[in-house]
């Protein structure tokens, strides 16, 4: 087993048919809670539950809820100074975050294990959304790509009902770039394979503030790994509404992004 899986409070492999619940996880040194289950052996008849879960982590490695694919998360509270969830599995719903320090909310990387199975993430709170690194990849941005993975992913995932109440982030809220580029890398550019961002539903989220170091922004993609079919329906930051690409800083690789 790596050193980092030892580190981690809760490594549950093939978790069929369980339940992690009402608990609190104080200060973990990596994953908080990780079920894991191999994509061959993926069966949504037989969950894993997280449900009632607090994460209460200050180092700065503490993470939150690793890649499932067969789980369920709902009514949990999650402070990390590391990266709060990777999205996916069966659903996630009704979290409250408390972030700071270097990771992320939701990191998008893994949405390509997915493979097309729907996903929503729906009635989360962001109540703290902090850094301590200026332009570093990884960190702070509520919707993060940060140049990681591989593989086609984001078709019939949809963020809905999001709300961020931070009045003083320190990043940008989307930071989406299949190929880190400088400012913004960690801690050398970096990209993924082949495969392209494609579908996501960004529904129902509002953002109280926009980045207090004015950072833009960042759609951006590679030549074998574009971005391409997302929509923002009723995305709003600082009470301006997301309407066209020009709210975006992106290149080339992005195409067909669509605003309601």
């Amino acid at each position: 087993m790596k050193e980092s899986q030892r580190l981690s409070p809760i490594t549950i492999f093939a978790p069929y048919d369980s339940s992690v619940e009402g608990i609190t996880i104080a200060n973990p040194a990596y994953w908080a809670c990780n079920l894991k289950i191999a994509p061959e052996y993926f069966d949504a008849s037989r969950p894993a539950v997280q449900r009632w879960v607090k994460v209460l982590g200050w180092r700065y490695n503490s993470d939150g809820f690793g890649a499932q694919l067969n789980s369920l998360v709902e009514d949990c509270f999650i402070r990390s100074a590391d990266d709060a969830i990777y999205p996916g599995g069966l659903g996630i719903r009704r979290l409250v975050i408390w972030h700071d320090a270097n990771g992320s909310p939701f990191l998008l990387t893994t949405l390509s294990h997915q493979n097309g199975r729907p996903l929503v993430v729906e009635d989360c709170d962001v109540i703290f959304a902090r850094q301590s690194q200026y332009r570093f990849s990884s960190g702070s941005r509520i919707f993060n790509m940060r140049g990681e993975g591989r593989g086609e992913g984001g078709r019939n995932v949809i963020f809905h009902n999001i709300r961020v109440e931070d009045p003083r982030p320190t990043q940008q809220a989307f930071l989406i770039q299949m190929a880190t580029e400088k400012p913004y890398v960690w801690p050398e550019p970096m990209s993924r394979g082949p495969g392209d961002l494609v579908g996501v539903l960004f529904q129902n989220i509002q953002i109280a503030a926009p980045s207090i170091l004015g950072e833009p922004n960042i759609l951006r993609g590679g030549p074998g790994c574009k971005i391409r079919d997302l929509t923002f329906d009723n995305v709003t930051i600082g009470g301006k509404k997301l309407d066209s690409i020009e709210d975006f800083k992106a290149n080339e690789y992005v195409e067909d992004i669509h605003f309601k």
